[in-house]
């Protein structure tokens, strides 16, 4: 199927000069909104309270239908690169490739809109993807996904070559969980600790031992991580703060691991609070759930991605930590969430990197993939 090289990245440099970020992508759903109309193509806007947009080429009830996902959202991150394409706006950028994924679903719509498939083709552009909740859930509570058979969404990655296709079935990424843990001891002065229950020094230890439970809690062949990334109190040289909090995040695979981290982490947490007169509090917010290929839809895109020429598809065997929001939408419709690879000898950084560039000849394979899926799944019949 023809796609429109020019026009693909031609849109993906639009909206990396332009970003917007979670809940602000008013610019970027109306650029998308007018395209898609120019092409007769169906589009109904602010869906889900939002900015979410939805384009449908509607086909025949008799075949199956498919949702094609794009997420929208920036980062607030000052862009590094100097490419002639950089961000326009200080201050915030399209650092983990939302803009290269909007570019590549429309080279698809551009295509099938010419020659429609058989079935029903749905465009869903989601905002918000970045910032829990995220913008899936209430996108799906407006009806985006009534009558869909199967939904596909693609994420770019410079850990795999431009030109290469990830695609597996089963978990492609991870659940992400944020915590806080609040620990109460009594403040006092430095210069006499022993009249206060120190609370960073109760920290220290508990983040020592929060980092033995993944190596000696969870089984080894079951990939997680649990990372201490902020202890906040008051800033003082010479006072013992009354509390401390410790934020960090999870991520894992299996939900089974989820629960067992969160309770070897509160069980850790007041045993060494009780050892020390302290107490504590631990805050466990569940985010995006771990994201599951499901088999017949992941066999759907890899033989997609075989049928495009120049493209090699390769197994993930190493899914990324990283969490996605449209893990939500997997929940609730079979899906098959593919890597398309922008990476090069020049496109090294990972995502929210300051310096992430991808090789931009990849797009137009990663919307031939989207076309081709979208083709032959809405070519069976119901």
């Amino acid at each position: 199927m023809e796609i429109n090289r020019e026009h693909v990245i031609a849109w993906r440099r639009h909206f990396h000069q332009y970003p917007e970020l979670s809940g602000e992508e008013r610019e970027t759903a109306g650029f998308i909104a007018g395209l898609l109309r120019s092409w007769d193509i169906h589009v109904t806007e602010n869906v889900g309270g939002g900015y979410g947009l939805v384009g449908v080429i509607e086909g025949d009830p008799n075949y199956r239908s498919i949702a094609l996902r794009a997420d929208m959202d920036a980062l607030p991150v000052v862009e590094s690169c100097s490419h002639s394409c950089r961000s326009l706006i200080e201050g915030k950028m399209h650092a983990c490739g939302h803009d290269a994924h909007m570019a590549m679903v429309l080279g698809a719509a551009e295509a099938l809109s010419a020659d429609p498939p058989r079935g029903t083709v749905k465009f869903i552009f989601q905002p918000h993807e970045e910032r829990k909740p995220g913008g899936a859930r209430a996108m799906i509570s407006a009806g985006v996904l009534e009558g869909i058979d199967g939904i596909v969404a693609t994420h770019v990655t410079n850990s795999f070559p431009c030109g290469s296709i990830g695609i597996s079935e089963g978990a492609v990424m991870a659940a992400t969980d944020d915590f806080d843990l609040l620990i109460a001891g009594k403040s006092g002065h430095g210069a006499i600790p022993h009249q206060a229950v120190d609370p960073v020094a109760i920290a220290a230890q508990i983040i020592n031992a929060y980092h033995q439970i993944i190596s000696r809690k969870i089984n080894p062949i079951c990939p997680a991580v649990l990372s201490v990334c902020a202890m906040e109190t008051i800033q003082t040289h010479n006072v013992i703060p009354e509390s401390a909090t410790l934020r960090g995040t999870v991520r894992c695979f299996d939900l089974a691991v989820r629960d067992r981290i969160r309770e070897e982490m509160l069980h850790i947490a007041e045993g060494i609070c009780a050892a020390w007169g302290a107490s504590c509090s631990l805050d466990y917010v569940e985010g995006y759930p771990p994201l599951l290929n499901e088999a017949a839809m992941t066999e759907v895109v890899r033989r997609a991605a075989d049928s495009v020429a120049g493209a090699q598809a390769v197994a993930v065997k190493q899914p990324p930590m990283g969490g996605e929001d449209f893990a939500i939408f997997a929940e609730h419709c079979p899906a098959a969430f593919f890597f398309t690879g922008t990476g090069s000898e020049r496109c090294q950084a990972p995502w929210h990197d300051y310096s992430f560039s991808i090789e931009e000849d990849a797009l137009p394979l990663g919307s031939q993939v989207f076309a081709a899926a979208a083709r032959n799944f809405a070519a069976l019949p119901r």
